[in-house]
């Protein structure tokens, strides 16, 4: 065979081959954009779900389609979306719940430190009252809570002050403080206990006080009360021994009179004025021990409060007969007390 007639068929059986080729590609790629479109339509869907689930939307379906495999993807992706669902109503249905729970816990908490009568505050670590009750409200002002303590209950921010202390101790104590000033100034008693962390470390303090100036008032005029009865009952000695004085002088004065004589004057005089101030001294003790003072700290020599306390119990009828002996020290310091 001739080569040019060899080689015209195989040019006939080549495009044969490329139309053949041409064909079956064809054919492959609209079976692949098919296949492509039937399953990345419902990944997006899925993917567009996922999104959604993911901002709050939970429970909306996904409709299955295409392979069995992305079918069982919807499926999965449709019990996980509904767990969800229920578990989230069941987390708010629980934290509904919850929340009234601590609202009736935290009226209940208020209602209670309401209705104890006693001032209390809840200071913090930083010394903020974060917490009061309606004694302490009515007593300190309305607007009490976020201010510091000290501005509030009228004390110095120093160091050792009780709040301090006792945040730094974690130890309980008792104290008393003055409320206000002048006419409405107040005697508070106070204690502060320790609220301490579940670490253990002291987290807050709280305040119990109580205004006990009818209290001190009371007790004041008790005292005066029993310095008045104590009065009575030495009013029968002392008039005794302001008697004894009185003759002497008396006596002195007519002796003078009878005898006269500078000399004989001079020794009376000098016996009357040792009497008056006898008598003198007898009454400035009585009217000291008669009167209400205030109270006032001053340097006092505990040795002269002794002598007197023993001079007054001369003037007791019960001590009639008894001796009083005292032994003082000399070199005694004074101290500052009342």
């Amino acid at each position: 065979m001739p080569v040019a007639a060899a080689l015209h068929e195989l040019d006939a059986l080549k495009w044969q081959a490329i139309g053949f080729g041409s064909v079956l590609g064809l054919i492959l790629m609209v079976v692949a954009v098919g296949a492509s479109r039937r399953v990345a339509r419902p990944l997006k869907r899925l993917a567009d779900l996922a999104g959604r689930a993911a901002g709050g939307t939970l429970g909306v379906p996904l409709r299955p389609e295409g392979p069995k495999e992305v079918v069982d993807l919807a499926n999965a992706f449709n019990d996980m979306s509904l767990a969800l669902k229920d578990s989230r109503s069941q987390l708010e249905h629980r934290i509904v719940e919850r929340t009234a729970e601590l609202e009736v816990s935290r009226e209940f908490l208020e209602h209670l430190l309401d209705s104890i009568d006693q001032r209390v505050l809840v200071v913090g670590t930083d010394r903020i009252i974060i917490r009061a009750n309606r004694p302490a409200l009515e007593a300190y002002g309305g607007d009490v809570v976020g201010r510091l303590y000290d501005e509030v209950v009228g004390v110095s921010a120093a160091q050792d002050d009780p709040v301090t202390a006792t945040i730094q101790s974690g130890v309980s104590r008792a104290f008393e403080r003055a409320h206000g000033s002048g006419v409405t100034q107040t005697i508070v008693q106070a204690e502060l206990f320790p609220v301490r962390h579940a670490r253990g470390d002291v987290n807050a303090v709280i305040e119990v006080a109580r205004d006990v100036t009818r209290d001190k008032r009371l007790q004041a005029q008790m005292i005066h009360q029993e310095r008045m009865a104590t009065l009575g009952l030495l009013a029968a000695g002392m008039a005794h021994d302001i008697g004894n004085p009185l003759a002497s002088i008396l006596a002195q004065l007519r002796m003078t009179r009878e005898v006269g004589g500078e000399e004989r004057m001079r020794q009376s005089l000098d016996v009357v004025e040792r009497e008056i101030q006898r008598i003198s001294r007898q009454l400035r003790g009585f009217v000291a021990l008669s009167t209400r003072r205030r109270s006032v700290h001053q340097r006092l020599d505990l040795n002269g409060v002794v002598q007197d306390v023993v001079t007054l119990l001369a003037y007791n009828p019960h001590a009639r007969g008894c001796e009083i002996q005292t032994q003082l020290s000399r070199d005694l310091p004074p101290v500052h007390a009342e």
